[in-house]
């Protein structure tokens, strides 16, 4: 094989995977929508970008990255999660998670998580319905017992007074990480 042909093979399947890719996300964005008519322009505003340094998929607030592999195999073991990533990230832009001066980072961006977890699980569309550990449920018993509305703001307030053990945090950042 020419090196010419090996430049064109690669270049064919790049562009092949980018095309899976953004249909697998494009399905998500029009499941979500026939559920969630309210956020057509946040769920349309996204380009869809193959990029084989992000874990999974995540976005920048205006192009969604996808690593083909994992994205693939994530949709193949149940497309819900998918959803409920996309739908993760929609919510981080619509509220502006973005980290604040003097916040700590690694709290900040759980309570966030958490924040986005919370509002799609008390979403009970099909679409992004999946059933809840038990971690996950006591976490938001114990937040909710705190104070009613659950925005980061408040969760990280809550958090940082817990005062947590590494491990604790490290099985809650899992647990609430997309």
């Amino acid at each position: 094989m020419q090196p010419e042909d090996k430049i064109q093979e690669i270049a064919e399947r790049a562009e092949r995977l980018q095309e899976i890719g953004s249909s697998i996300l494009r399905a998500a964005r029009d499941e979500l929508y026939l559920g969630m008519r309210f956020l057509d322009v946040a769920l349309s505003s996204f380009s869809y970008q193959m990029d084989g340094q992000v874990h999974g998929f995540g976005t920048d607030g205006r192009v969604m990255y996808f690593q083909p592999q994992m994205l693939g195999g994530l949709y193949r073991e149940n497309r819900i999660l998918v959803n409920r990533g996309y739908l993760h990230m929609v919510f981080h832009c619509i509220f502006r998670h973005f980290i604040k001066q003097g916040m700590d980072g690694r709290y900040w961006n759980l309570s966030c998580d958490i924040a986005a977890e919370h509002m799609i699980d008390g979403i009970y569309h099909r679409s992004v319905r999946f059933s809840r550990s038990l971690l996950r449920r006591e976490t938001y018993r114990k937040l909710e017992a705190e104070k009613k509305v659950l925005n980061a703001e408040r969760i990280y307030r809550i958090l940082t007074a817990w005062e947590l053990e590494e491990k604790e945090l490290f099985k809650l950042a899992q647990e609430f990480y997309q």
